[in-house]
């Protein structure tokens, strides 16, 4: 019974495939009656998923033109602001550039790349945008709020000095400088130093212009994280302690000039150093705020915030002056000292920083 059930399934397998042999119009009917239709629904898909892709855009250059018209962008800014939207999104959401900052920056930094626009042209529409984004990480010099503490410097430079933020202007940045500087021109290459909760950062440009003590500066997209704040240093007259043996031998002295790189002091009467020393300074009033102790005693300062261990690089006025560099310093107190560079003017020298 079995061997007959078996002799029957195979002959029917044999019978259906000597069917499909003898018969291939067969296969193609089939094949053809299934994928005709496939074909032609995906055609289809595409062809409409194109049509909406095309009215988008067609909405889309509609709204950027609207935009565009709202903001009296001049020919070349709406030549600008097209690239940008085409270097950074799709062509049916490139308005979104005018509302979505995130687009615009993505875009500017692709055509700066590309050397197709200057630097102030991109700052220029991020103020006609309000692209501005005060507070936080500035990424361009339009980013510096009206009456922020500026320091600024000629390239090469260690002297700096302190100006405030006057104004913004598409083709400018104006700044008020805290006193005369009549050996800056017009062209000068100058560095920017502007110091936020988030750090210390710094951009190159040329002054556009000088009227006393009003300057413009030229706007920059290419702000970053000073790499060089060890190095600047303006005159400064402010009390410190000074030790020369241990820890605790400090004595109070005044400084001459600080900077995020060193310090020149005036050392006390009986004190005196050579070249090579090792000492230390001590800046209590940079000390980071800490919540006071229980009961009458306050928690005194983290000396390791506080202190930084100097080498004596030359003195002068017979001996009366050290002039420091340090030579372990922690980063929060230098940056507590770069941040002396911004304060305001009432509270510091405005003379210029004497040479090493």
């Amino acid at each position: 019974m079995e061997i007959a059930l078996q002799t029957a399934g195979q002959l029917f397998l044999e019978q259906v495939v000597e069917a499909y042999r003898q018969s291939p119009e067969q296969i193609a009917i089939f094949v053809a009656a299934v994928g005709i239709p496939l074909i032609f629904l995906i055609s289809y898909a595409i062809l409409q998923r194109r049509r909406e892709i095309e009215a988008w855009t067609r909405e889309s250059r509609g709204y950027f033109l609207e935009d565009a018209e709202r903001l009296k962008l001049t020919p070349s800014q709406r030549q600008a602001m097209y690239r940008i939207a085409e270097l950074a999104t799709r062509p049916w959401k490139g308005h979104k550039v005018f509302s979505e900052e995130s687009i615009f920056n993505r875009g500017a930094w692709r055509l700066l790349e590309k050397n197709e626009v200057a630097q102030d042209t991109i700052s220029s529409l991020r103020l006609k945008l309000g692209y501005t984004r005060h507070g936080g990480v500035p990424i361009s010099s339009v980013g510096l709020p009206l009456s922020s503490r500026v320091a600024i410097a000629r390239e090469g430079n260690p002297t700096v000095v302190g100006a405030v933020v006057s104004d913004q202007k598409p083709g400018a940045l104006i700044v008020t400088l805290d006193e005369e500087w009549k050996s800056i021109r017009d062209g000068a290459r100058v560095r920017v130093l502007y110091s936020s909760k988030s750090g210390v950062y710094s951009f190159l440009t040329n002054v556009l212009a000088r009227r006393g003590k009003k300057v413009a500066l030229r706007h920059s997209e290419q702000l970053g994280r000073s790499q060089r704040r060890r190095y600047y240093r303006r005159a400064l007259r402010l009390p410190v302690e000074f030790a020369l043996k241990t820890w605790e031998d400090f004595e109070p002295v005044v400084t001459r000039d600080l900077g995020g790189g060193g310090a020149s002091v005036e050392l006390p009467a009986n004190t005196r150093v050579t070249k090579g020393d090792k000492v230390w300074l001590r800046f209590k009033q940079f000390a980071p705020r800490e919540p006071a102790g229980e009961g009458p005693r306050k928690r005194e300062p983290n000396p390791r915030f506080t202190t930084a261990i100097c080498t004596v690089v030359r003195t002068s006025e017979n001996g009366h002056v050290a002039h420091l560099d340090f030579t372990s310093i922690h980063d929060r107190l230098r940056d507590r000292i770069i941040e002396r560079l911004f304060s305001d003017a009432r509270s510091r020298s405005t003379e210029s920083a004497p040479a090493r």
